[in-house]
């Protein structure tokens, strides 16, 4: 939980952060301040070169178990573990095939159900995810937001949205900074050039497959954090907007993101309430808002609401209990409905929630999966229907509607380090603090063997 690991809320920031920022800012700011196009133009440089020495065979990829080569990293561990994931994205007809999104690890695919994971982007000099998404027409083209979505004062700016067309293979560098801060990406179902980016900038539409962009979402609707896309109306979508303070609203699009329209009926008053996830059944007429609080209130929820006719009009379920946000609703905050059954809702905050009554009440499962949940895809491929979560300890699935959920951590290395010891007296004993996942130690007798 980020309060205890020292994640930060949005205005805080801590000590012990104060030198980091100074390195950060030295290295890519300008008078005090981030410049984003000086990071884009130096990974854009430095991924060229990462290509040609691919090609000309400079670069070594060692083995885990193999030999410590001088002037080549490899691998150490955690073999086992991960850390925080921001985003999930399943193949669009392959239950096999995932891209895991990782707050500071960049992107990693699957294809075996998240048995084992291979980095994507190690040639990129920013690794921060906000979004990914792949174009259901042509799986081969996938998008990837650098920035994650928030403002917490552990999150990595970003430097813009990249895309491929190779599965992630190699990437097309962008020709500026769209945004710092992606929390969501889709991609239209039939056109694989009609992409929309969920941003600190609001919503931004592109028709080229991303060399131009524009926004669509009104300039005082702050940042455009969450989707839900109607499975059976691919170009109704349900918005959520905030930002780290307040400013909460919910809109609709009956045109895959090119107008919008705010609806309020039912829900809280304007200015009451914050960062809002949303959940959609698949004939879009169930619409499901997890709406945080402000400071004053610790962040906790303003209520649960449910609309019946499509986003029209809300009631609210219930407000307090279960709290669902523990007070975290700017951090970690997430729906899920059943492509197939919009009575089965799944709801994240610290932990799990699970509702089979379409949201009237919620009880708290899956107490074995890592708290702090960011993103959950529930959808139908093929004969199986997965459910993917994505949270401060990675990468979890269930294939069952929850009932039961398997770890899929093995290989995925994105855990996040604050700082690292070496033994002096075995230099093969390496010690490590992470975010919100303690103390890994790896070498001689540990749980984390890393060989060396």
């Amino acid at each position: 939980m980020p309060d205890e690991e020292g994640q930060g809320r949005p205005s805080e920031t801590p000590d012990y952060f104060k030198s980091r920022y100074q390195w950060y800012v030295e290295t890519w700011g300008e008078n005090g301040k981030i410049d984003p196009e000086k990071q884009l133009a130096r990974v854009r440089a430095e991924y060229e070169q990462y290509r040609r020495d691919l090609r000309a065979g400079r670069i070594v990829e060692v083995a885990p178990e193999g030999p410590v080569q001088p002037g080549v990293f490899r691998f150490i561990g955690p073999f086992t573990a991960a850390g925080r994931a921001s985003t999930i994205e399943p193949h669009p007809t392959d239950p096999n095939v995932a891209y895991a999104g990782a707050a500071g690890g960049g992107v990693w695919k699957t294809v075996d159900q998240g048995a084992n994971w291979r980095p994507l982007t190690d040639g990129l000099g920013n690794l921060s995810t906000g979004g990914i998404a792949i174009a259901p027409s042509n799986p081969n083209i996938v998008y990837f937001g650098t920035g994650e979505g928030g403002y917490a004062t552990g999150f990595i700016p970003g430097i813009g949205i990249f895309k491929s067309t190779d599965a992630g293979e190699t990437w097309r560098v962008p020709a500026n900074v769209l945004s710092q801060l992606v929390y969501r990406m889709l991609v239209d179902r039939t056109n694989p050039e009609l992409v929309l980016a969920f941003t600190r900038d609001g919503v931004q539409r592109s028709a080229d497959g991303g060399l131009t962009w524009a926004r669509t979402s009104d300039t005082t609707w702050a940042d455009a954090t969450d989707v839900a896309q109607v499975p059976n109306s691919p170009n109704v979508l349900h918005a959520t907007f905030a930002n780290q303070t307040a400013n909460g609203r919910y809109a609709k699009s009956t045109d895959f993101g090119q107008t919008w329209t705010q609806k309020s009926s039912g829900l809280a008053t304007q200015g009451t309430y914050g960062r809002t996830s949303v959940g959609v059944s698949a004939d879009g007429q169930n619409v499901f808002l997890l709406c945080s609080g402000l400071a004053a209130a610790g962040y906790e929820q303003v209520g649960f609401y449910r609309s019946g006719d499509g986003g029209e009009t809300f009631t609210r379920s219930f407000a307090a209990s279960p709290n669902i946000l523990g007070g975290q609703g700017w951090y970690d905050n997430v729906i899920a409905v059943d492509p197939e059954n919009p009575s089965l809702v799944f709801a994240g905050g610290v932990g799990i929630y699970r509702s089979t009554n379409g949201g009237a009440s919620f009880a708290r499962t899956a107490t074995t999966v890592h708290v702090d949940q960011h993103h959950f895809v529930f959808r139908r491929i093929g004969s199986q229907k997965v459910l993917w979560f994505a949270n401060d300890g990675g990468i979890y699935l269930s294939t069952n509607g929850g009932t039961s959920f398997q770890d899929k951590n093995t290989g995925l290395g994105t855990r996040q380090y604050y700082g690292i010891a070496i033994d002096p007296a075995r230099p093969n004993v390496v010690f490590a603090g992470a975010q919100d996942n303690g103390i890994t130690r790896m070498g001689e007798n540990s749980a984390e063997n890393s060989g060396i």
